[in-house]
């Protein structure tokens, strides 16, 4: 039998977004049908790569005008957070120079986007142009950010070169206060030599890792493999390693007999000891730790390649981890269970970095083989549905810390625990709950704080404005609503207690929580300028709360931090917020890449601007592009 991973439902859709085949949420959109109206004014641009100012040859510039169906421009700037009305996209290819040119264009606003193999799409925040009748061409430059590589060495103890390790380079970031590791580019293996090449890497700061992911099934198993290799008719079985995000095919070898286990991992297989003790090589960090406080950082700005991050990986002795899931029926068979390191324990990842994976058999026990010493979360999670229980829409959880040592462990009782709901209602400022469009379900959600990937935790909002959400294990969630158009959220609240978006989840439900909304639109806008005073069209307006208690702990609320390029008139605007105090602030748009940062907003807030913004305020803020020291 053979497992292969599929880790591409998020790394290949962050791969897309890199390399151009995807385009941000709230970019500019090419499903209108109507086109964008005749006129008599010519756009030139031109797209660099932004740390050289070289042109980018062969990039498809889209430009998307902001139109009414009459032909009309919509007035003002579009909105940030919605998708406004728009008409049909023009797209051109950049020269060898990098140069591009529209024609015939009216006057009204308008957005472009660049796309370009080899460098990060442009599609966030908008690009716009405001584009006045004029008998002398409109200019405009768009800057890209082009990606990288991290290439290196690994051996062995005796400087041999290892084959076939998977490496990887984790993003850094900051997720409840701590430093956190998450995966955005594909994983490579090692050749021959021991020669790694991550490609297609963004500029940013990451962490590199010859990961030691493993899947252990009982020997048992392989009949059932070899009957759906045969029939490609699922069982419990199949359906359950498909759910855990494994394909079952034929390439790659078997896995490893241990005992009456078989462990599949990546790169070399494991080894015996004169003890008779299995010995794998661990998960390392650059330079050569599995402590991730110890783990060098590998920083790349853009077109950067690094080279010579050279690991060693030494064998060591593993020990079998293995128990009996428990759900409130009994035995949970076919069940995916996760032996996590601290760095990656979470619920929601697809597949985190470092995990192992057994499934239980059909009496609900499951076996870890070839684990390393050290601490680890063991975690669950199912919907109550895969336990025999008629609720598909519950979901049981289970957390376990483990300690890995000297010893095998195992008779462990991991028992699940039903998941918690958050309930309420909804509050229109005393209207009744606007029509849906047919079809459409007025939906409110969870969010996992920090997770990319999730499972939906949705629950629909009834006639008289009451909701219960999916149950979920405990934690920290974000809400998320599908509000009807024309509303916005305006607030969280658990009777006197506002929480914004983000919600805690402890010991128990979360009742009598209130979704209030308003068609107040909260707007912050105004003109930029330089040092010179001069309308600065290369500045990015940025704000976020005064209160950092959110920011700090890596979470980063839609509706209370957001950014906005300049026009090429030198104009901003942020909309969609909530009330609150808050720091606005205007920096080069060459810095906010990273923009979801904790240290970036430590540095601008000595030099922003504190603001209070209230239930609907239209506000003016003039800007100066400010320079932040690193």
């Amino acid at each position: 039998m053979a497992l292969r991973s599929t880790r591409v439902a998020g790394i290949a859709w962050r791969v897309a977004l890199y390399t151009g085949l995807a385009v941000l949420a709230g970019g500019p959109v090419a499903h209108a049908q109507w086109p964008i109206p005749h006129g008599t004014n010519v756009l030139l641009g031109r797209v660099t790569e932004v740390s050289t100012g070289a042109g980018v040859a062969g990039a498809v510039v889209t430009l998307t005008g902001f139109f009414e169906p009459t032909g009309e421009a919509v007035p003002g700037l579009p909105p940030t957070g919605q998708a406004p009305l728009v008409a049909a996209p023009r797209s051109v290819l950049t020269t060898a120079n990098g140069d591009f040119v529209f024609h015939e264009l009216p006057a009204g606003t308008f957005a472009l986007t660049a796309t370009a193999f080899g460098y990060i799409t442009n599609s966030f925040p908008r690009s716009l142009v405001e584009l006045k009748a004029s008998d002398r061409p409109s200019t405009v430059t768009l800057r890209l950010w082009k990606l990288g590589a991290i290439a290196g060495r690994i051996v062995d103890e005796h400087g041999e070169p290892v084959m076939g390790v998977l490496v990887s380079a984790l993003h850094r970031v900051i997720l409840g206060g701590t430093i956190s590791f998450e995966h955005s580019v594909e994983d490579v293996e090692t050749d021959d030599r021991g020669m790694y090449r991550i490609p297609q890497v963004p500029p940013g700061s990451y962490v590199v890792a010859a990961m030691a992911s493993s899947t252990t099934l009982p020997a048992s198993f392989a009949g059932e493999f070899e009957k759906y290799t045969a029939s490609r008719m699922p069982t419990p079985l199949i359906e359950a390693v498909q759910r855990a995000g494994w394909s079952v095919g034929t390439s790659g070898g078997a896995g490893i007999r241990i005992g009456d286990l078989v462990l599949q991992r990546p790169g070399p297989p494991p080894v015996l000891s004169p003890e008779g003790r299995v010995l794998v090589y661990g998960t390392t960090l650059f330079p050569g730790t599995s402590n991730p406080a110890e783990a060098a950082v590998v920083s790349l700005g853009s077109g950067e390649s690094k080279a010579g991050v050279d690991m060693t990986l030494r064998f060591a002795p593993t020990a079998i981890v293995a128990g009996v899931l428990r759900g409130p029926a009994g035995p949970v068979p076919y069940a995916t269970v996760r032996l996590l390191p601290p760095s990656a324990a979470d619920f929601w990842n697809f597949e985190p970095s470092g995990a192992s994976t057994a499934i239980t058999d059909a009496r609900g026990a499951f076996a870890f083989a070839g684990v390393s010493s050290g601490s680890y979360q063991l975690r669950t999670i199912v919907q109550e549905a895969d336990t025999g229980s008629p609720a598909a829409d519950s979901s049981l959880w289970a957390m376990q810390p483990i300690v890995v040592a000297d010893a095998d462990v195992t008779s462990l009782d991991v028992v699940l625990q039903p998941g918690l709901r958050v309930s309420g209602r909804v509050d229109f400022q005393g209207d009744a709950i606007p029509a849906l469009p047919q079809g459409r379900k007025f939906l409110i959600g969870l969010r996992p704080v920090g997770a990319s990937i999730w499972a939906p935790l949705s629950g629909n909002v009834g006639p008289d404005g009451t909701f219960s959400t999916i149950p979920a294990p405990p934690g920290k969630y974000a809400i998320t609503t599908a509000a009807p158009n024309g509303w916005y959220l305006l607030s969280v609240s658990q009777g006197s207690i506002s929480s914004d978006e983000q919600i805690d989840l402890g010991a128990a439900d979360l009742t009598n929580v209130v979704l209030r909304f308003t068609k107040k639109v909260i707007r912050v806008s105004g003109a930029i300028v330089n040092a010179s005073g001069v309308p600065d069209a290369e500045a990015d307006a940025v704000i976020f709360p005064a209160d950092n208690t959110a920011w700090r702990q890596g979470f980063f609320s839609s509706r209370r931090i957001r950014t906005a390029h300049a026009t090429t008139s030198g104009n901003y605007q942020l909309s969609e917020l909530l009330p609150g105090e808050y720091y606005i602030a205007a920096v080069s748009n060459r810095l906010l890449l990273d923009w979801q940062d904790p240290m970036l907003f430590e540095r601008l807030v000595p030099i922003a601007t504190r603001i209070t913004i209230g239930d609907g305020d239209q506000r003016t803020v003039a800007l100066r592009t400010m320079v932040i020291g690193r």
